[in-house]
């Protein structure tokens, strides 16, 4: 049953119902004959305001598993073979001691000598050496060794193993423990 709306007649002397109401409006036109109640925002305080999210950080970069804890190789000069150890934290390119220790050495039992003052010198001067870090997380070491030098065998030493380096090109080799 329809609700009534007021006292009003039609012509017929009849009372009309909400929805003859909103029928009528129509017909004329109205624009809003039921309004929706309207919200009201009358003042807000600032510490009450919302602030914009915070930004999220960055991903964490990859931290390395590890580096080998030096690179020892032999490289070929003028006919002669040399023993080359990179140690990052004894300074840089020293001789290969002279051991017969595979545990301590990877180059141990290999025939080479040890380098001059001068070579060292000429290594530390030369030689790059890069650090990075493998997309596996692994510490890489990539060598470029000095022009006039030919690259016989290298490792890195890690830990009790001694993986070979890899070559990339004619003077640049990786190690990793990875």
């Amino acid at each position: 049953m329809d609700a009534i709306v007021g006292t009003e007649r039609d012509g017929a002397g009849e009372r009309f119902t909400r929805r003859d109401a909103i029928r009528r409006a129509a017909a004329l036109g109205a624009v809003a004959v039921w309004a929706a109640p309207a919200v009201q925002r009358l003042g807000q305080v600032a510490a009450f305001a919302q602030s914009p999210l915070p930004t999220p950080p960055p991903p964490p970069e990859v931290q390395p598993t590890g580096f080998p804890s030096n690179v020892q190789l032999v490289a070929r000069y003028q006919g002669a073979l040399y023993g080359f150890k990179f140690d990052e934290g004894d300074g840089g390119w020293d001789r290969h001691p002279d051991s017969t220790d595979q545990a301590k050495q990877c180059l141990a039992h290999r025939s080479w000598s040890a380098p001059s003052d001068e070579q060292i010198a000429l290594w530390n001067a030369n030689a790059t050496v890069t650090k990075s870090v493998d997309a596996n997380g692994s510490g890489v070491y990539t060598v470029t060794i000095p022009s006039g030098y030919n690259f016989i065998e290298g490792y890195a030493k890690c830990g009790q193993d001694c993986p070979a380096g890899v070559r990339i090109d004619n003077d640049t080799y990786s190690f990793s423990c990875g």
